[in-house]
């Protein structure tokens, strides 16, 4: 079970991403890379995104401001504000399953790793994480999304 497991209260990441969609009977692809910065404590999450979506170039810097409830997004010179829920810590559900106790890399640099399973909004999650520390390292996500398209999500994050 997940129990407990939470990253540190302030971490930093560097991860690429691919994702498939499909809407319609049409297929969309979305290639990346982004820094991602989550502070628990102060509950804020800043991130720098870098996509390909369809062909198409977009670059966005985000701050999520939990304590005011806000997001602050900056894409094309433009800054756009929206509202957040409440904030959540960013662990693995409590109830989710230890599918997999391995290790990333070789020798005396491998690392120990989990990799939990979880349903969260309809779609299936494959979580790998530190075994100590709880920090993300692989998020693959799949299934039916809310408006009924095929999704598939594949997230690799150096930390």
């Amino acid at each position: 079970m997940g129990e407990g497991c939470c990253p540190y209260d302030a971490w930093e990441g560097f991860e690429g991403l691919l994702s498939g969609t499909e809407q319609g009977g049409k297929s969309h692809l979305t290639q990346g890379s982004f820094s991602l910065h989550l502070n628990n404590t102060k509950k804020m999450v800043a991130s720098e995104v870098e996509l390909v979506v369809d062909g198409f170039l977009i670059r966005l810097k985000s701050i999520q401001d939990y304590n005011t409830r806000t997001e602050y997004d900056i894409m094309n010179g433009k800054c756009t504000k929206k509202p957040l829920e409440q904030w959540k810590p960013k662990c693995v559900p409590d109830d989710a399953q230890v599918v997999q106790n391995t290790y990333f890399g070789a020798g005396s640099e491998k690392v120990a790793v989990k990799t939990y399973l979880y349903t969260d909004n309809g779609l299936q999650v494959y979580s790998t994480v530190t075994a100590s520390g709880c920090i993300p390292i692989v998020a693959a996500l799949s299934g039916i999304t809310v408006e009924g398209g095929n999704y598939v999500f594949l997230q690799f994050i150096l930390t």
